[in-house]
């Protein structure tokens, strides 16, 4: 792994939290961001895996608290952070607590997302696991523009600059940040193609989504797919807008049950 990329200044493993992280970046400019509060969800049985889950816009980490407690993994440690309050966000400009700026879709122009937004959320993320147990495994998921945020530390994780070694990322109704570059910075890091390949990322998307567009979700996935990662999945909600449905639910826990070799099935009829 990539060492010199994140420097933490605080690290938060359980209980409601507020941390300030400091990202170094390669052009050496340090940015430090005061992130909102961080909840925990303990496991109900038998701790077997950690996963941080990333809400979308607007959202925070008490909003991501109670959805994943519907998920009935009773094995599985939730780590739900809120992001930082940033400006010239979304479509409308305003203050929105949000992962990075983001300003439009496109599968053609480049992307045009703030990546040291990226950088300093994703050291974020990798302070709240480098606490965890050696022994358990662990996740990242996300909603939209957290979904956005996990599938771009699924690249971090191939391209060996996530100092975190994790076994999945959910990304729903979301896009992968940096989609035109990631081929190119596959192909020129020795070791990425085989980090790729081991790491199992699930994407589902709404087909009627009108915030973050299908077919934006659709090329990500497949991007990834053709930068190396083999264990992907791409998982169509028909007759689905943004919004985290019953049919998203049931698939995102029998995947993660299935690949973290969860203990019993998880409860699918909440």
């Amino acid at each position: 792994m990539a060492s010199g990329l994140f420097s933490f200044q605080k690290s938060m493993a359980s209980g409601s939290t507020r941390a300030k992280v400091t990202a170094e970046f390669h052009s050496k400019k340090k940015v430090t961001t005061e992130f909102g509060d961080t909840v925990t969800v303990t496991p109900r049985a038998r701790h077997q895996a950690t996963i941080v889950w990333l809400h979308d816009l607007n959202e925070s980490g008490y909003d991501s608290s109670e959805l994943v407690k519907s998920f009935s993994l009773y094995n599985v440690k939730w780590i739900c952070p809120s992001s930082p309050l940033i400006s010239n966000v979304g479509f409308g400009g305003a203050p929105a607590r949000a992962w990075f700026k983001v300003n439009e879709f496109s599968s053609r122009m480049p992307d045009p997302y703030e990546m040291e937004g990226l950088k300093n959320s994703a050291a974020h993320v990798a302070g709240l696991l480098k606490n965890e147990p050696e022994n358990v495994m662990k996740g990242v998921a996300g909603y939209g523009i957290g979904g956005a945020l996990a599938l771009h530390i699924a690249t971090c994780y191939a391209l060996g600059s996530f100092p975190i070694q994790i076994r999945a990322v959910v990304g729903i109704n979301c896009w992968l940040p940096n989609r035109f570059k990631l081929g190119d910075q596959i192909e020129s890091i020795p070791d990425a193609t085989s980090r790729a390949g081991e790491l199992s990322v699930l994407v589902t998307h709404g087909n009627n989504d009108k915030m973050v567009p299908y077919e934006t979700g659709r090329s990500s996935a497949e991007k990834l797919s053709k930068a190396g990662f083999k264990q992907i999945k791409l998982k169509t909600i028909h007759l689905c807008d943004h919004a985290i449905v019953f049919q998203i639910m049931t698939e995102v826990s029998l995947w993660l049950t299935r690949k973290f070799e969860l203990e019993g099935e998880p409860d699918t009829t909440v």
